[in-house]
């Protein structure tokens, strides 16, 4: 077995000019597993054999997961943040091989169509802040010749709405700045630890 791309699957709350900081437990989550027909030990069948997937759910908080729901599969409490999530990715998947790696939390949205409550499968995300700032202008890492992978993608496993990422290290909340990254980015949600999964499972592909 491997561990595949994972999914990142978020709840969170529409901004206008700022973005709305909610603190729940995902009891979505349940409805969302239903959607991807596995109930942890995901079972499928593929030439004549039942396999079973070992499937690890990767959240920031335990406040973001309501843990007694999920006692067949394994659960990674990361800590907040790119940091912390990388690291502790990073050691459990060099202790055990899962199939299946599934990022779940809470984000901000930038678009009006996406609803408190609601959740959206990324499909891609990338580390935003990255970079330099020359003026009023902002150069990427491909801008400034650095040979560093910073956007990552992963092929779509829901029925869900779908939604670009970006990672950040400080949540937007003033128009101005929300307005930069807009105009910069246009991204559909942020969260702090998407595009730090996705880079984790990548390496771990490879």
């Amino acid at each position: 077995s491997g561990v595949f791309k994972s999914p990142s699957l978020f709840v969170f709350s529409p901004i206008s000019d700022k973005i709305d900081c909610i603190f729940l437990s995902i009891f979505l989550l349940l409805g969302l597993l239903i959607l991807y027909q596995i109930d942890c030990e995901y079972t499928t069948f593929s030439f004549g054999i039942f396999v079973t997937m070992n499937i690890l759910i990767v959240v920031a908080t335990s406040n973001e997961l309501l843990r007694n729901q999920f006692t067949d599969c394994e659960v990674l409490i990361s800590g907040v943040g790119m940091i912390y999530t990388t690291i502790s990715l990073t050691k459990e998947l060099i202790r055990n091989n899962y199939d299946l790696v599934i990022n779940v939390g809470i984000a901000g949205s930038f678009v009006e169509k996406f609803k408190i409550g609601d959740v959206v499968e990324v499909v891609a995300d990338c580390f935003s802040e990255i970079g330099t700032e020359v003026g009023d202008k902002f150069l990427t890492p491909t801008q400034l010749n650095l040979e560093i992978k910073n956007t990552f993608f992963t092929e779509r496993k829901t029925d869900l709405n779908k939604a670009i990422g970006i990672t950040v290290n400080t949540v937007h909340g003033k128009a101005s700045s929300i307005a930069k990254i807009r105009n910069r980015l246009n991204p559909d949600i942020e969260s702090m630890e998407g595009a730090a999964v996705m880079m984790v499972c990548e390496q771990f592909n490879t």
